[in-house]
């Protein structure tokens, strides 16, 4: 678990209902994941630090200095990216933390809000502030589809006037490598990346989507629904909640270019 704006990073015990502070950083802790193969749980904070903590001797295995506040994080296979304030991404491969594999501009123009890699580590859909996605892989990745591109999503528009929500949280499908988008419009939207198409969206609910995820057989996606201040403090906001749905796997298939 992270503890936020304290700066603390700790350790919740389910069992005995009690938080261990691990370490620190200098600034709020953005975002945690946490690697199962070498036990390590990785920290990103607004103080540009990235930190590896080993949690069997409670202490920081490795450090690194992004020179820009880091804003979200994934972790797929050995592979860690890391998208910044600087509206970059960085790759760091988990066998060696003391500098990036790869460090590029995300393909967006506003803030970075959510980055996932694909299911395969050959690149990463990263969503902004602005309502749009950036699809790209990695140099020599090769595959079918385009290279990059970036398109909009999570937009509305009411009376000639169109209305742009920041693309929260991104997860891709286990088994297809098509993704899910979830926005502060309160919709989910399920996208073929090779194909550029959307296949369905689901909502809009009552607030902002804040999470996403499938699990692990691709069979059911949780939402989780919960105001995320995009428009400051406003009077009586949604209760937070989180759905889980059943998924049908051929819904989720790429359908390819027509």
């Amino acid at each position: 678990m992270r503890e936020g704006c304290r700066r603390r990073f700790s350790v919740w015990d389910v069992n005995t209902s009690s938080a261990t502070q691990i370490g620190q950083h200098d600034e709020g802790v953005r975002c945690v994941e946490y690697h199962a193969g070498s036990n390590l749980c990785l920290t990103g904070s607004w103080d540009q630090q990235f930190k590896a903590w080993d949690l069997r001797q409670r202490s920081l295995a490795s450090m690194f200095n992004c020179r820009s506040k880091i804003f979200c994080m994934d972790v797929a296979g050995d592979k860690i990216i890391l998208g910044l304030q600087n509206k970059q991404v960085m790759v760091f491969d988990i066998r060696n933390l003391r500098q990036a594999v790869h460090t590029k501009d995300s393909g967006l123009k506003y803030m970075l809000r959510s980055v996932k890699m694909m299911p395969d580590g050959n690149g990463y859909a990263a969503g902004s502030v602005e309502g749009r996605v950036a699809w790209e892989k990695f140099d020599g990745a090769g595959g079918p589809g385009p290279a990059k591109y970036a398109f909009k999503c999570h937009r509305k528009t009411e009376d000639g006037k169109e209305t742009i929500f920041p693309v929260n949280c991104i997860t891709f499908h286990p088994a297809h490598g098509t993704f899910a988008t979830g926005g502060c419009d309160g919709v989910v939207s399920m996208w073929d990346g090779w194909a550029k198409k959307r296949l369905w969206r689901l909502g809009a609910y009552d607030t902002s989507i804040s999470s996403l995820d499938f699990s692990e057989d691709g069979a059911r996606l949780a939402v989780a629904i919960s105001y995320t201040w995009e428009r400051g403090e406003i009077p009586n906001p949604a209760e937070p909640k989180v759905l889980v749905r059943q998924i049908n796997d051929q819904d989720c298939k790429p359908k390819g270019k027509k």
